[in-house]
């Protein structure tokens, strides 16, 4: 057993000695990655640090401690995979081209006390992120859009997943006080015993537990709002207008936990959210345009009870303390259309005047970002 345990241990120190050698090898890394990779080659440090312990435990006569030595190895194991699978990738294939995303993120996390010191990374893939409180933040960019600048205010969606992990004891409690509302105002008004009055019950009951997942989503549509004011409504309804008949219609039982509400439901919430900010062209120009293509591909409005339009009051509310909680830095506050979000809504502005002229723009304006966002917000202040 022990020459198992030693085996799997020599072979775990030569996959994060090689890790960490890969890590530290490029010298151009951008300075924005340099905190991330600081605490990777932390975790390396610390992973070998426990196969070291096994080593020195192994050596010792008592075979009653091998099965501690083994959960110790299982650990390690995990460890190895999940920083293989998850964390060395945005190092390993960082590019030039993240660059945008990369100094648009900085600026972000420079914007908020919570985030300011919490490493973070750009990977390829749809858009997500992984917020974890006291680990590293991993940004999901997709690799078509990195080096351009339409789709970089759906990052200020991801960063709202950021704050409300940092945020999560008061978040949850403000969801939890929006799911009873809800289910309140779903109650039949004369309540019967028998199995069709239990069928309707079982139904509020998953109307009720589906809202803890969309409130988060639609909080994160309000915080891309807020920072990025009219050019997130463009960048999210231009991205997700075309991705067919799910955007504006699933059946009765793919609503249940689903964990993202209907992007027709999102777009009713930031239409109403953009009307009570000043922008109600706005609100009624992505009204139309969604209306429009149900219209042309024939679909009709129907959301089985999850949502309606009754209740955009109370979700609101809920969604207006969250934001009072995160406090996420406001695109017209005193500098937010200095820093890059005036530059993210002229560039919304430059491609619905002249789609054809707009790439030889981007190029300038992306190096105008890259120069404006080398101050933080702090700085800028």
């Amino acid at each position: 057993m022990r020459t198992i345990i030693a085996q799997n241990n020599l072979d775990f120190r030569n996959e994060v000695e090689k890790i960490r050698r890969e890590i530290d090898y490029d010298q151009h890394l951008p300075r924005e990655l340099e905190p991330y990779r600081d605490w990777l080659v932390s975790v390396c440090g610390s992973i070998l640090d426990a196969i070291e312990t096994n080593f020195e435990n192994l050596a010792k006569p008592d075979d009653s401690i091998l099965i501690d030595i083994v959960s110790d190895t299982n650990i390690i194991a995990r460890n190895v995979t999940i920083l293989n699978s998850r964390y060395i990738v945005p190092v390993l294939r960082s590019k030039r081209s993240d660059l945008p995303a990369l100094r648009l993120v900085s600026w972000l996390h420079e914007s908020h006390r919570a985030t300011r010191d919490n490493p973070f990374a750009i990977s390829a893939g749809m858009f997500a992120c992984l917020p974890y409180p006291g680990m590293p933040t991993i940004y999901f960019f997709p690799s078509s859009a990195h080096g351009q600048i339409l789709y970089l205010p759906l990052l200020f969606h991801e960063f709202g997943h950021v704050l409300y992990a940092f945020h999560k004891v008061e978040m949850e409690a403000l969801v939890k006080e929006l799911q009873q509302k809800i289910a309140i105002r779903l109650q039949p008004s004369v309540v019967r015993n028998d199995r069709f009055s239990l069928e309707a019950n079982r139904k509020l009951d998953k109307i009720a537990i589906t809202w803890f997942e969309w409130t988060q989503e639609l909080f994160c549509d309000a915080v891309g709002l807020k920072i990025g004011g009219p050019s997130f409504i463009h960048a999210f309804s231009m991205y997700c207008r075309m991705l067919g008949h799910e955007e504006f219609h699933v059946p009765e039982e793919s609503l249940a936990f689903r964990v993202h509400p209907v992007s027709w439901i999102r777009v009713k919430l930031l239409a109403s959210r953009a009307d009570a900010m000043g922008f109600p062209k706005l609100a009624a120009e992505l009204l139309e345009a969604w209306s429009d293509i149900a219209a042309c591909s024939k679909i009709t409005e129907e959301y089985f009870g999850f949502f309606s339009d009754a209740f955009l009051p109370i979700v609101n509310a809920t969604i207006d303390d969250m934001l009072v909680e995160s406090n996420p830095l406001g695109f017209d506050d005193a500098n937010g259309m200095t820093l890059p979000v005036s530059l993210l809504n002229r560039a919304w502005e430059t491609f619905l005047n002249d789609p054809t002229a707009f790439s030889e723009w981007e190029n300038a304006a992306i190096d105008e970002l890259l120069g404006i966002t080398t101050l933080s917000a702090a700085e800028a202040a």
